[in-house]
């Protein structure tokens, strides 16, 4: 679930950066990176500091220098020449983020299984919350759309989960 909303949000980026630089995508990018955020510091990262405390701060930090990007992002004046140099800084550290998470973290965590699947129904359901209860830029483009759930598998149990790509 979490490399398919990285995979969104480096969607997003790539959109706002080939187009227009629109200030609603800016917004709807700080949205979901928010979501997203507050999943893995709600869910994901309590567990990572079982198994690694100094990996957990690290990327608690890296998360706090995101947030303070976002805020810039939704306090910023639509027309600000300073937005789209922003969102860039914003891409670079997240992209950087996304790299450490995905090659030092995630494999980590690999031989958890249980605790992870158990972790990804948790964090479906808080996304499920979090996109719900948005008070997000009217205009969520179709890369801001999520597209997560929880699907059916072969047996008909409902425990596979479901990316939609």
């Amino acid at each position: 679930m979490l490399i398919n909303d990285h995979m969104r949000i480096k969607r997003m980026f790539r959109g706002f950066t080939r187009w227009t630089g629109d200030h609603d995508l800016a917004m709807a990018i700080g949205y979901e990176l928010t979501a997203h955020a507050t999943i893995e510091e709600e869910i994901l990262y309590p567990f990572l500091r079982q198994v690694d405390a100094r990996l957990a701060d690290h990327a608690e930090e890296e998360h706090a220098e995101v947030k303070a990007l976002i805020t810039r992002l939704q306090e910023m004046d639509p027309e600000s020449k300073s937005l789209r140099p922003t969102v860039l800084r914003l891409k670079f550290d997240v992209e950087a983020h996304v790299e450490e998470e995905e090659h030092k973290v995630f494999p980590l965590l690999a031989p958890y299984k249980q605790e992870l699947f158990d972790m990804g129904r948790q964090m479906v359901t808080r996304q499920q919350e979090l996109l719900q209860n948005r008070d997000a830029p009217k205009a969520l483009t179709k890369l801001a759309t999520s597209n997560t759930g929880w699907g059916r598998n072969s047996s008909g149990r409902l425990d596979v989960a479901n990316a939609g790509w």
